[in-house]
């Protein structure tokens, strides 16, 4: 199935899938694992460190993942999804969390080897 999710707010596709109109309920998917990550990084000869933030949920083999601003979300939120199902945060207050949620819900529901017409390689090297 191919959809067309520009005409999508936020709001509408999470009732949606909460309504099971993408394949399988969430409900019947589970967390198995979810991190939260805090990064670095910094370029040599430049004075600007940046800092990166990221919760990451894992269903089946599919990590989705969302990135925010350090006060948006705790890092106890990881504790939280691991061992649910996406159901439970696809609809929740934290916008983070439940973009975390529908990105890995999605994951599974059209997964990139079977539905990306491009894929791009980079080439080894360092962030430099």
């Amino acid at each position: 199935m191919n959809y067309n999710f520009t005409s999508f707010a936020v709001a509408e596709l999470r009732n949606a899938v909460l309504e099971g109109k993408y394949g399988i309920h969430p409900r019947e998917l589970y967390i198995a694992g979810a991190s939260y990550i805090y990064q670095t990084t910094q370029f040599p000869d430049s004075g600007s460190k940046y800092h990166n933030y990221y919760l990451l949920a894992r269903v089946e083999s599919y990590f989705g993942t969302c990135c925010h601003t350090p006060k948006q979300l705790d890092m106890r939120a990881a504790e939280e999804l691991s061992g649910n199902s996406p159901d439970k945060y696809v609809g929740d207050s934290r916008l983070p969390v439940s973009i975390a949620a529908l990105d890995a819900y999605f994951g599974v529901m059209q997964p990139h080897t079977e539905h990306c017409s491009n894929i791009a390689e980079l080439p080894v090297g360092t962030p430099v």
